[in-house]
């Protein structure tokens, strides 16, 4: 099925001894959240994950953090990712890519959302501080540790800083591994004058030419991880299985249990 294909593919490009848990729920979103102006046209969203402290002074998603240290962290919360997807709209649930205009590709979506919570997020707050703290210390992620603005990379500088910067349309991903995949420059950031509360940073601007289905919104049906992407997670932490990865093979790392927001995808 839709969720088996797109889950069977990200296992296929990252290696990992620890399975990563993930719950998507299904459901209507205007009957859920009948309060909450736009939900209608949110395809899907991924919830903020657990995270956890490593003694280089870095705060990791729980998915990405148990294959570091290749300890199981399931004692301590239930799923390592949790997905929401909205029933609301027209899903395309084929896997062969042919999902016509007038509907969304289930995969595509899939595999952004779980993109997200496998460590391509940001901890940057609208006013530039970093969000996770302690109370006493705050703790960047590992894609925050990669941010670059006018040729800096912007985690270790004033919350003023990342604040111009996470508006500045002039953000890029400043991994080694993802600078490679993109034929040797940084690949740009989503980083509108205005900020967007879960699409801004976090995802590939609309400008870049490589095919992803990592930008804010839903563009077209993407069924595989390209080298930018790779390289990203890579960087981020995670050993890959190598190359620009297609069709699936057997699960690895990766499986899901589907139940009865950090991102939001339009």
């Amino acid at each position: 099925n839709a969720h088996a294909y797109a889950l069977t593919m990200w296992s296929a490009a990252l290696r990992g001894a620890i399975p990563v848990r993930i719950r998507i729920d299904m459901f209507s979103f205007s009957a859920a959240y009948p309060d909450e102006e736009g939900m209608e046209s949110v395809i899907g969203c991924s919830y903020s994950p657990p995270f956890w402290l490593l003694d280089n002074g870095m705060a990791f998603p729980e998915a990405l953090f148990q294959q570091l240290v290749n300890q199981d962290m399931s004692g301590t919360s239930a799923y390592d990712i949790r997905l929401e997807m909205n029933t609301d709209m027209a899903f395309y649930y084929g896997i062969d890519g042919n999902c016509p205009d007038s509907m969304v590709d289930y995969v595509t979506i899939v595999l952004h959302e779980v993109c997200h919570g496998l460590g391509f997020m940001d901890s940057i707050a609208p006013n530039g501080a970093l969000s996770l703290s302690d109370g006493t210390y705050s703790y960047p992620l590992p894609y925050d540790y990669y941010l670059v603005y006018n040729g800096k990379q912007i985690y270790n500088q004033g919350a003023s800083v990342r604040k111009t910067a996470i508006t500045s349309d002039n953000l890029y991903f400043g991994g080694d591994t993802a600078y490679e995949g993109n034929g040797g420059s940084m690949p740009k950031l989503f980083a509108p004058a205005y900020y967007m509360s879960g699409s801004s940073v976090s995802h590939w601007d609309w400008s870049v030419t490589f095919p992803t289905f990592m930008r804010y919104a839903y563009d077209y049906p993407l069924h595989q991880i390209g080298p930018q992407k790779i390289g990203a997670m890579e960087d981020l932490g995670w050993d890959i299985s190598g190359g620009v990865i297609g069709l699936p093979a057997v699960p690895q790392a990766i499986f899901a249990t589907q139940g009865t927001q950090v991102d939001k995808v339009s």
